[in-house]
């Protein structure tokens, strides 16, 4: 008994230590009500797509030029012929394959599967929004952030996922790239700006202008960090 009694006693926390375990308690506080108030934005969003989807209606652009063209195209996939050989085809493939292989799920091309699509990732943008505005702004910020980007996104609603997907691969190079910019050098800190790189990359496979416009703009700012 007497040596346990002898033994030495964990010392207690100092004021430094209680300061950075509280810091670290209101931290994972903010951080479980942003990530709360961003699935309760997805799941308002969701139920208001249930009525708006179904009956959208392009008031912003010409019918012709912007409501659901990426479709039929995915349908002639669908059935076999492959662009660039048995039809002219002038800009990438990646939208038409994903829809082709919605529709082939799916049984039958319909347009509603097209702008289900556009919606959820748009969806997924306002996460990304999200991801991207906390690296550099407080989470209160970054909420508002998201909701806007979706408001904007509903208003300004493009209905081809030709526009649509290559804007959420181009907003992944935007979001890893925001991280690798915060992130201390190391690994991780280059696995990030290659996942920046290929996002930006892989664009190309959706649309010309805008992965381009990624590559120049994450080269030339790549330049003027390392000058």
């Amino acid at each position: 008994m007497s040596e346990l009694s002898n033994e030495a006693k964990p010392a207690p926390p100092t004021a430094r230590e209680q300061s950075e375990s509280a810091e670290q308690r209101a931290e994972q506080r903010e951080q479980s009500i942003a990530w709360s108030l961003l699935l309760l934005n997805a799941l308002a969003f969701f139920v208001f797509s249930l009525f708006f989807v179904r009956r959208l209606t392009n008031a912003h652009f010409g019918d012709v030029e912007f409501t659901g063209w990426s479709g039929p195209i995915a349908a002639r996939l669908a059935t076999g012929e492959r662009p660039y050989v048995d039809f002219v085809l002038p800009i990438p493939p990646g939208s038409f394959v994903l829809l082709a292989v919605i529709q082939k799920l799916a049984g039958r091309p319909l347009l509603i599967q097209e702008l289900w699509l556009n919606t959820i990732i748009q969806l997924v943008m306002s996460v990304f929004a999200y991801a991207i505005a906390a690296r550099i702004t407080t989470r209160v910020n970054a909420l508002l952030v998201a909701f806007s980007t979706l408001i904007a996104l509903t208003w300004l609603n493009k209905e081809c996922a030709y526009d649509h997907t290559a804007q959420l691969v181009v907003w992944a190079s935007f979001v890893t790239g925001a991280y690798a910019l915060f992130e201390e050098p190391g690994r991780r800190r280059q696995r990030l700006w290659l996942l920046t790189g290929f996002f930006a990359a892989f664009t190309l496979a959706f649309k010309q202008s805008t992965g381009l416009g990624a590559l120049i703009g994450w080269g030339s700012g790549s330049a003027t960090w390392w000058s």
